[in-house]
C-alpha cells in the first residue's frame, strides 16, 4: 500500500473516531439533561379546537413551566417556536430561573402566546397542566392544552393544601362561567398575604343599613379589578372577618415582576354562595375611581344589595 493511501485511510479513522466520540458525548449530555428534566408531547384538546376557542397559528409560540406544588411559583420557564401540536418538549434544570435546583416532583403548565407577551391574554390561546405533580426525570408525559386562557390560570396547591383554596386547585375542573370565578382568588386565613409597594391598603366598615357583624358561614372577598380586563381581577377571600376590617392586597404580576396596571378598581361584598359568586353577595362596597398601587387608608363602606 502507498504511504499517501495509507495516510489517508489513517486520517479517515481519525476522523470517523473523533466523530463517534462527540456523537456519544452528545448523546450522554442529552441523557442526562433528560435524567433531570420531564418530557413528553404538548397537544390541544379536540373539543377546543371544535369550539374555535383554540387557534393555533404557525407564528405562535408555547411556553412551558414547572410550577412548585408547595408554593404555586414557577420555578423554570421554557418557549417552543414555532408550536406545532402535537409536539415532542421537554422542560428542566437548564431552564430554571436563578440557582434554584430542582428536586421531586412538579406540576407541569404549558400556554400558547400569539404575541410575544405570555402573561396578556388574546384569543385563540389556550392552556393546561398535568392533573397532578410529576417527578424529574419522567418521560412520555402528556400536556394537554384544554382552557381558553383569560390572563389567569387557577391557583396551585399541592394535595394536602388544596382545601386552603376553595377548591379551585383541581386542574381539570372547566373555568366557571361567573366573572367572580374566574379571579385568581387567595384564601387568607391569617393576617395579610402582601407587603411592598405594589399594594393597596385600607379599611373596610359598615355602612348604613348594614349589620356590623357577619352572619353564619359568610365571607368577606375583596376584589382588585383593571378596568375593561376582569379576566385579571384578583380576589382575597376571609373566611372569617369582624367590621372594620383592614386589608392590604396586590394585584399579580407578570413573568417579569411587573403588575398589568398602575391603578385598579377596589371592591368588597360578603357572601355565604360557596362558589363566591358576586351576584350573591349581601353586602357590597366599590371604589368610586381607579386607586393607584400604594395608597394607603382607602375606606370601603358596605351597603345592603338591593334585588
Amino acid at each position: 500500500m502507498k504511504p499517501k493511501t495509507m495516510f489517508i485511510l489513517v486520517g479517515t479513522v481519525v476522523f470517523l473516531s473523533a466523530v463517534a466520540m462527540a456523537l456519544l458525548r452528545e448523546v450522554d449530555r442529552e441523557e442526562a439533561q433528560l435524567e433531570r428534566a420531564i418530557s413528553g408531547v404538548a397537544e390541544v384538546s379536540e373539543a377546543m379546537v371544535s369550539t374555535g376557542q383554540a387557534d393555533i397559528a404557525r407564528t405562535d409560540r408555547l411556553a412551558l413551566l414547572l410550577i412548585d406544588p408547595k408554593t404555586g411559583e414557577a420555578v423554570a420557564l421554557k418557549t417552543v417556536s414555532p408550536f406545532v401540536p402535537p409536539m415532542a418538549v421537554a422542560i428542566g434544570q437548564k431552564d430554571v430561573r436563578g440557582d434554584f435546583e430542582l428536586q421531586g416532583s412538579y406540576y407541569v403548565m404549558g400556554i400558547t402566546d400569539k404575541d410575544g407577551d405570555i402573561a396578556k391574554p388574546t384569543r385563540g390561546e389556550v392552556f393546561g397542566r398535568s392533573p397532578e405533580p410529576i417527578e424529574i426525570g419522567q418521560e412520555r408525559v402528556q400536556i394537554l392544552l384544554d382552557h381558553p386562557f383569560r390572563g389567569q390560570v387557577p391557583p396551585l396547591a399541592s394535595e394536602s393544601d388544596r382545601s386552603m383554596w376553595e377548591g379551585r386547585a383541581a386542574p381539570r375542573v372547566p373555568p366557571p362561567s361567573s366573572e367572580a370565578m374566574q379571579a385568581n382568588f387567595v384564601r387568607v386565613a391569617d393576617g395579610n398575604p402582601c407587603s411592598g409597594g405594589n399594594m393597596i391598603e385600607g379599611w373596610v366598615r359598615a355602612g348604613v343599613g348594614s349589620a356590623g357583624q357577619a352572619e353564619p358561614g359568610e365571607r368577606l372577598v375583596i376584589r382588585i379589578l383593571v378596568p375593561g380586563a376582569p379576566a385579571l381581577a384578583r380576589a382575597f377571600v376571609y373566611p372569617e372577618f369582624r367590621l372594620p376590617h383592614r386589608f392590604r392586597v396586590a394585584p399579580s404580576t407578570n413573568m417579569a415582576g411587573r403588575p398589568p396596571s398602575a391603578a385598579y378598581l377596589v371592591e368588597a361584598y360578603t357572601t355565604t354562595d360557596p362558589g363566591l359568586a358576586e351576584d350573591s353577595a349581601r353586602l357590597l362596597a366599590r371604589s368610586e375611581s381607579l386607586i393607584p398601587l400604594g395608597s394607603h387608608g382607602v375606606q370601603l363602606e358596605l351597603r345592603p344589595v338591593l334585588r
